[in-house]
């Protein structure tokens, strides 16, 4: 029997503003100097002022707005008003600063660090910052030191997201949801609205004496097995398991004793309550295939020792010491993982930039490369993929942590292999992946099929066997016929196959995939490792990534280029046809003819990232005005529509994940679907705290 003991957490407190007879006091401050860009912050002001006046409890807030604000006016309304809340709208820089007005009504900037001191002086009145302004992050993490909750802006932000957010989140606070609830609610509007802008505002919760401050818990986790049965892996994804379902995300391990195996565990209270809830009502009569005897929550005098809890990376804590763990069946150098697949763009970056960032939060050094380049940057000189650069600025992974390309696969190398002048010896070259010594982990990122780097024994089966690594296939849905390919790798790679990730699934094909897909690969003993839903934002392309593949001509709003575009639609039929299908799409292209202003000026009403407009035609004044106002960019292409529609359909879905926003959707997605602990329990890696127990 084994015994776990695990804690959870407790909200000590509620809300600033609930129980008080006090009103709560937002403070709206607005600047738009005149040598920026208009912006709608009337608009959004009023926008807030009708949400709280409708609200529960819109009795309880008191709001009052300052407009042309020049730095020195900020200390003085908050000294005169007091707020508790204080919203800033306006405009940002790339630098993190807030623009506000100078005397003469132009752009003053004030550095965050000086912004951030003069919150430090109201720390103990102001519970809350919103800054609703571009790039505003950066002085958000600098106010956090001092405020409580800071909500900042992590990119670009449109006018119309901007004020979809600040609805949303005023909405649901004056409903008396928590600042946290609130602010997913100000996200979840945006969603709801077709903006694809809703992971760009950010909440910052940095300050360590907020009222709701967690509580620790412990209790013990009783399992029917030998203390010889449970190394660490195993020990890791029990309580990885039993995270997932406590939905306890601060769960992990404090000690393991023998006997019956007992576990003491620490998490959260509301966790201790489900799992209690789950094995009383018979749903947690096993974990990972070994049964539970027994859970029940520590005493108060068995915590009266080491109640702090520990220093840990990972789920496993420091002072996790009575597990007798050998080194048997562990690994002491590095490990190789090859992320490869069965077609291109099945979706391989978007699983290693989110699985590199999740084995960075376990603890676990992963060194990350891949040895087929197809894109090595001319700038460089350190024969590293542009892709491998990319993630490795993403994560902050060191240079000790990237391998070096061993081959950039072109029409010319290709040629000089085919001639003869290239008679490289790769496979040897490829053993100095294993003289790397940082990295408990090496993540490959092979080729875009199974086959291509045949030539130059570089594909992914010989990759594998030359150093001896094992293989996760990623593979992008289309239909039942993917088990073919996935039968074929496992006749290729056998053993060393030891998962596959099913990407890019349709909510309609869904029920296919988990009830007949997934069963029927687990049977030819190929290991469903994650299920991933089909995501519009990793499918959508920039709209300046459009600019330069249709060398186009930007009419207006060039400073929205950013938007992502998720879908293409033609305007070429009348009006009252095309209004109705504009309608049913979101964040779309629209391609027309440059003469058709009756479709552009429908196009521009609904959820439109960017209209393009075909023969070189010059539009009409009035959609160039109207097109400003909502910041959309107009594009002019020396094309007929249909090669304008090709092109665009080719770059849909195939664009590399380098947009702030597909990375953070990448992360969200893997943490979401991705079964990390059956891929570290079927490497046998741990994490690097666990590791030192061992030695």
């Amino acid at each position: 029997m084994i015994v776990f003991t695990l804690a959870r957490e407790v909200k000590l407190g509620r809300e600033f503003w609930m129980g008080s007879e006090r009103p709560v006091k937002i403070l709206f401050l607005a600047s738009e100097p005149s040598n920026a860009g208009r912006l709608r912050l009337g608009r959004e002001f009023e926008d807030i002022r009708e949400k709280l006046q409708l609200a529960k409890y819109g009795d309880r807030f008191v709001l009052e707005s300052r407009w042309a604000v020049r730095p020195g006016d900020i200390t003085q309304e908050i000294y005169n008003f007091e707020p508790q809340i204080i919203h800033f709208s306006g405009h940002g820089t790339t630098l993190g600063e807030l623009c506000f007005e100078d005397l003469s009504g132009k752009v003053k900037t004030i550095q965050p660090d000086a912004l951030a001191a003069l919150f430090e002086m109201e720390s103990n009145r102001i519970n809350c910052v919103v800054l609703n302004a571009c790039y505003s992050e950066i002085q958000a993490r600098a106010i956090a030191a001092h405020i409580p909750y800071v909500v900042g802006m992590n990119q670009t932000i449109g006018d119309k997201a901007a004020i979809i957010f600040a609805v949303g989140f005023y909405k649901a606070f004056g409903a008396g949801r928590t600042i946290r609830a609130a602010y997913k609610a100000g996200c979840t509007e945006m969603r709801l609205e077709g903006n694809a802008e809703y992971l760009t505002p950010v909440l910052l919760t940095e300050r360590k004496d907020i009222e709701d401050a967690p509580k620790r818990v412990k209790f013990t986790l009783v399992l029917t097995a030998t203390i010889d049965e449970i190394d660490a892996p195993l020990a890791e994804a029990i309580v990885e398991h039993l995270s997932k379902i406590s939905e306890d995300a601060s769960l992990t391990l404090k000690k393991i004793q023998s006997g019956s195996v007992k576990l003491t565990l620490e998490g959260n209270q509301e966790g201790w309550e489900r799992l209690q809830a789950l094995f009383k009502s018979g749903q947690l009569s096993e974990v990972l295939n070994i049964p539970v005897q027994d859970i029940f929550l520590q005493s108060a005098s068995s915590e009266s020792t080491g109640s702090q809890s520990p220093v840990q990376t990972g789920r496993i804590s420091q002072d996790y010491n009575q597990l007798p763990i050998t080194t048997s069946g562990i690994r002491n150098e590095s490990q190789y993982l090859l992320i490869g697949s069965v077609a291109p763009f099945d979706g391989k970056s978007t699983v290693i930039l989110g699985l590199v960032q999740q084995l960075a939060e376990t603890g676990l050094e992963a060194a990350y490369g891949k040895p087929i380049g197809t894109c090595l940057s001319k700038s460089r000189s350190d024969n590293i993929d542009e892709d491998v650069h990319f993630i490795a600025q993403t994560l902050g992974l060191s240079q000790d942590f990237l391998l070096p390309t061993l081959l950039s696969l072109d029409e010319t190398t290709i040629a000089q292999r085919l001639s003869g002048i290239d008679q490289t010896d790769y496979c040897q070259r490829l053993h100095q992946y294993l003289q790397i010594q940082t990295g408990e982990l090496v993540l490959l990122e092979g080729a875009s099929t199974l086959e291509e780097g045949w030539l130059f024994d570089l594909s992914l089966p010989q990759i594998a066997q030359a150093i001896n690594a094992s293989v996760v296939l990623v593979v992008r849905f289309h239909s039942s016929l993917i088990v073919e390919a996935l039968m074929k790798a496992k006749q290729q790679l056998g053993d060393r196959f030891i998962g596959v990730l099913i990407n890019d699934v349709l909510p309609e094909d869904l029920g296919t995939v988990e009830n007949q897909i997934k069963p029927f690969l687990e049977k030819q003993e190929i290991e469903v490792l994650g299920i991933l839903p089909r995501n519009d934002v990793l499918r959508s392309v920039r709209v300046g990534e459009l600019v330069h593949q249709l060398n186009a001509q930007v009419l207006c709003r060039a400073d929205r280029l950013d938007l992502m575009v998720e879908s293409l639609k033609i305007g070429a039929m009348n009006v009252n046809a095309a209004l109705g299908y504009f309608r049913k799409g979101r964040n779309m292209a629209i391609v027309t003819g440059g003469d058709r202003t009756d479709i552009q000026l429908a196009a521009l009403e609904t959820s439109t990232q960017c209209l393009i407009l075909t023969g070189h035609l010059p539009p009409a004044i009035n959609v160039i005005v109207r097109a400003e106002q909502l910041e959309i960019p107009v594009l002019s292409v020396d094309l007929d529509t249909l090669t304008t529609a090709k092109i665009i359909d080719r770059a849909l879905g195939q664009i590399r994940i380098h947009e702030p926003l597909k990375v953070r959707t990448a992360y969200q997605l893997m943490n979401e679907h991705f079964n990390l602990e059956r891929l570290l329990v079927k490497l046998r890696v741990m994490s690097r705290s666990n590791r030192s127990l061992s030695s």
